[in-house]
């Protein structure tokens, strides 16, 4: 575990925008818990743009249609290079999709096998997508306490 590490958990409603204060923090990973089962395939384009935007070295897609956002986040990283399509390796991240783990095996993949490789301050973003129900919420909860309980949530909720 790094040091100097820190989270931010953040709601994003309609119109999906990852919060600014992340633009540019050199995040570590994105953890995405998508829960707006009508979210349709502009939002998950537009959401995996402003993810690939954010240089994380790891982008970790759970909930509803995961897989398919997962997908898209590699399309947007190599679509940034048309029309040769040649990544730089320092652009290169890695992104997972956990469609049926529960949320305590997501964020123990985020906060224990992702976080391995983490030198240096290890920022880490936590985003829900689509309006929270409670349950989710206190399973989020739970897992933090859990695994990182010395820290301080930064919670930020996305503005239209």
């Amino acid at each position: 575990m790094a040091t100097n590490e820190s989270i931010v958990l953040a709601v994003l409603t309609r119109p999906y925008r990852v919060p600014a204060p992340l633009a540019g923090a050199g995040l570590h990973s994105v953890t995405l818990f998508v829960v707006d089962t009508n979210i349709s395939r502009e939002e998950q384009m537009a959401l995996s743009e402003q993810i690939v935007a954010l240089r994380p070295q790891w982008a970790i897609c759970a909930g509803h249609d995961c897989e398919r956002l997962h997908d898209m986040i590699d399309e947007s990283l190599v679509n940034e290079f048309a029309p040769t399509y040649d990544v730089p390796d320092d652009r290169m991240f890695l992104t997972t999709w956990h469609a049926k783990d529960t949320v305590e095996d997501v964020l123990f993949f985020t906060f224990v096998t992702a976080a391995s490789n983490c030198s240096g301050p290890c920022r880490q973003a936590i985003l829900i997508i689509g309006d929270s129900d409670a349950p989710l919420r206190q399973d989020i909860d739970a897992a933090l306490r859990e695994f990182r309980p010395h820290l301080f949530i930064d919670e930020q909720g996305s503005k239209p």
